[in-house]
């Protein structure tokens, strides 16, 4: 049972952070290897109000989101339109984002130091499942995952669907001309895109802790597993990294469970290998995604 909770969280969790990458790469074009340090940066948001402040880091939610959101428009503005701009390609802005990621993952290393060292916190290696709460038998953060999840791909859906602002949205993902042409602010709504994705990253690094270990390389050992859910959800529905979340969740939770009942306990660390060879069937038989796949049955 607790693995299958584990898997259950994990999986809403997944993606959390599968939704802001998804996100940026849709409606920009960018695929974004620095929104790993922005989870960490959620979960570092969360040690510090906890600490200094009390409360459960379920309070500071909205922070964790507020920071993160200002976060990655901060790497928007200030490292990736700026050379966009310019005319560059996408694998000259994904080299861009991994030096940004490099950069920001010194930052955090740093700031997990001089929490260490200054205020003798564990900031190396935290857990805030005793902040957590009960309900109807399960854990808190259980309900709070998916809560998060759910509430964001609903409203983004909604607002893309029923307002003038999800118009314009979707012309920038599908024809960035004709957003033009409508007068849309392109930059704006490229900042709003990248501001909304980092308060989801903000969201899940925040809640990550309540059920797992965090330190100041967790989001950067994600990353690929991020990539890993935002392509085999596809990016054509932003509903896709729920459905790539749950999946891969599972995979990697119960499949590392089966593969060490078989082989033993030494296969655990490679559990990310998992997502990995998920990723390279879904690039080889399944290019559009789950998302993608699921639209061209329903036509």
């Amino acid at each position: 049972m607790a693995s299958f909770i584990d898997a259950l969280t994990y999986s809403a969790l997944l993606g959390l952070m599968g939704f802001g990458l998804t996100l940026i790469r849709r409606t920009t074009g960018v695929w974004n290897v620095a929104h790993g340090e922005v989870v960490t940066i959620g979960s570092y948001v969360a040690l510090t109000a906890t600490s200094f402040l009390a409360h459960s880091p379920y309070f500071y939610l909205p922070l964790a989101f507020l920071v993160c959101a200002g976060v990655s428009g901060i790497i928007f503005l200030a490292g990736v339109e700026p050379i966009r701009a310019k005319g560059a390609s996408s694998i000259l802005l994904l080299v861009v984002t991994i030096a940004i990621s490099l950069i920001m993952i010194a930052v955090i290393n740093i700031y997990a130091d001089y929490l260490q060292n200054v205020f003798h916190l564990s900031s190396k290696n935290f857990l805030f499942a005793r902040f957590d709460f009960t309900l109807l038998g399960q854990m808190g953060i259980l309900w709070a995952a998916w809560a998060a999840l759910a509430a964001l791909t609903i409203s983004y859906y909604l607002v893309l669907q029923h307002t003038r602002l999800g118009l314009a949205l979707r012309a920038l993902a599908e024809q960035p001309t004709l957003a033009v042409v409508m007068g849309a602010n392109v930059k704006s709504l490229s900042l709003l895109s990248w501001c909304l994705a980092g308060g989801a990253a903000g969201l899940a690094g925040c809640l990550f802790p309540m059920r797992f270990q965090c330190h100041p390389g967790v989001g950067t050992s994600m990353i690929a597993t991020m990539f890993a859910v935002s392509i085999f959800g596809g990016i054509e529905k932003m509903y896709g990294p729920l459905l790539a979340g749950l999946v891969l969740g599972f995979a990697q939770i119960y499949g590392i469970d089966l593969l060490s009942s078989w082989v033993g306990p030494g296969v655990i660390p490679f559990k990310d290998l998992i997502p990995m060879i998920v990723l390279l069937l879904t690039l080889q038989f399944l290019p559009e995604g789950l998302s993608g796949f699921v639209g061209r049955r329903r036509g």
